[in-house]
């Protein structure tokens, strides 16, 4: 990993998150515990990336004030910290539901959106395997230290 931290725009935030179907949302539960969940992207809006979710879940509750979402899909990991809000309005709902998502709500469940405003995001986009395994070879003999990917921070 370079020791260099490149400052992005949300654009390179929407590129390495946008094909990457599931995050996990990790919260803070009211005992102080951190509790984490896998939920399905809806949506990428600027700053902001959106999940349906059940309003009446235990954790719907918890503290959102500040959230962490962690992305990982190959080779790229990404950390997003901000602030989540649950949003009840139907149009809203509509927008973000498919047969898919919908099929995840019982008859007497509340669907809400979750949004979650990115405040930061810390990412690591490494090379391929075999790459990865050229480098660490390379290092081994010149005992350099390895170039494993480009590392940033994002904060929209």
């Amino acid at each position: 990993m370079n020791d260099t931290e490149t400052r992005e725009s949300s654009e390179r935030l929407h590129a390495l998150i946008s094909g990457i179907r599931v995050a996990m949302l990790t919260t803070e539960a009211p005992t102080g515990a951190l509790q984490a969940r896998p939920l399905t992207v809806q949506k990428i809006d600027g700053d902001a990336v959106w999940f349906l979710v059940d309003a009446q879940a235990e954790w719907a509750g918890d503290r959102l004030d500040t959230v962490n979402l962690s992305f990982v899909d190959g080779d790229t990991w990404v950390s997003v910290s901000g602030a989540a809000t649950l949003i009840r309005d139907p149009n809203v709902l509509d927008e973000l539901g498919d047969p898919v998502s919908d099929s995840w709500f019982d008859s007497g469940s509340r669907p809400a959106a979750l949004r979650v405003e990115v405040d930061r995001a810390d990412y690591w986009d490494g090379p391929g395997k075999l790459v990865q395994l050229l480098h660490l070879g390379k290092a081994a003999v010149t005992h350099e230290r390895p170039d494993m990917g480009e590392r940033g921070v994002i904060e929209p």
